[in-house]
C-alpha cells in the first residue's frame, strides 16, 4: 500500500473541522499521512488540529502566518512524504471508502490522477446537490 498524504489547509473552520478529521482518520484506506496546515486561524482550529495529532500519529500539524489557501496547500506539499497526494478542505467530509475507491481507480486504469465530484450539503434545507444538479 502506497502512502497517501492528505493535505488539509485550515483557516477558522472550528465548526466543521472535527467532522472532517473524523472522516479522514477513519478511512478504510489507512496508510495515510494527514498534513494539517493552520493558516493563522483566530478561532480554535489550531487547538483542534493539535488535539487530533495527539491521538493519531499519522497527523502532522503545521502552523503558519496567514497567506491564503494556496499558500497553505503549498506548505503542505513541501512537508508531505507520500507517494500519492490528496487534498481536502476543513469543511469537507469524506465517505469512508473515498480513498480506497480513488486509489483502486488509479491502479485499475493505470492513471496518474483520480478525482471525484463533491456533493454540496444544505443544512438549512436538509438536502444535497451534485455539480450536475442531482439532489438527494
Amino acid at each position: 500500500m502506497e502512502l497517501l498524504s492528505v493535505i488539509i489547509p485550515v483557516y477558522n473552520k472550528e465548526k466543521y473541522l472535527k467532522r472532517c478529521l473524523d472522516s479522514v482518520v477513519n478511512q478504510t484506506y489507512s496508510n495515510l499521512e494527514i498534513v494539517l496546515v493552520d493558516d493563522g486561524s483566530t478561532d480554535h482550529s489550531l487547538s483542534i488540529c493539535r488535539e487530533y495529532a495527539e491521538k493519531d500519529s499519522r497527523i502532522n500539524v503545521f502552523a503558519k502566518q496567514n497567506g491564503g489557501v494556496s499558500s497553505a496547500r503549498n506548505h503542505g506539499l513541501e512537508n508531505c512524504t507520500g507517494e500519492l497526494i490528496a487534498f481536502a478542505d476543513p469543511d469537507d467530509w469524506l465517505e469512508l471508502r473515498c480513498f480506497e475507491l480513488l486509489i483502486g481507480c488509479i491502479e485499475k486504469y493505470d492513471v496518474d490522477i483520480a478525482y471525484c465530484y463533491p456533493r454540496d450539503v444544505s443544512e438549512k434545507y436538509h438536502s444535497t446537490r451534485t455539480p450536475s444538479g442531482e439532489t438527494g
